[in-house]
């Protein structure tokens, strides 16, 4: 999964930051697995989100932030364990299915 990929309904090309955004298909932000994430243009990423809950934008509702903190901070651990066993950023994104960015953004937001 890169940034470049187009829109996989209209097919617009990648060409730059916000002209075609990665949508989460169960609307969890954290499940970034490569069968969750979708690449839309933007016209497509709200349609998606209309459909999802009538609305788009607004913020997650605090019961749903909660949630992804905790699952976040879940799986901070789980890979701060990967690592101090030697596993390298790579291995550790390919065996929690996430993208490496996601990993290092763990242990810089919950460094313990």
């Amino acid at each position: 999964m890169f940034p470049g990929e187009p829109c996989e309904v209209c097919g617009m090309p990648y060409g730059g930051r916000g002209r075609v955004q990665r949508h989460h298909r169960d609307g969890d932000r954290l499940n970034n697995t490569r069968a969750n994430v979708a690449f839309l243009c933007v016209k497509h990423h709200k349609d998606a989100h209309r459909a999802l809950d009538g609305a788009v934008g607004g913020g997650a509702r605090p019961r749903i932030a909660a949630m992804m903190r905790d699952r976040a901070m879940e799986s901070a651990a789980v890979a701060r364990r990967c690592r101090d066993a030697g596993w390298t950023t790579a291995e550790i994104a390919d065996g929690l299915e996430v993208d490496p960015w996601t990993v290092l953004r763990w242990f810089r937001k919950y460094p313990e």
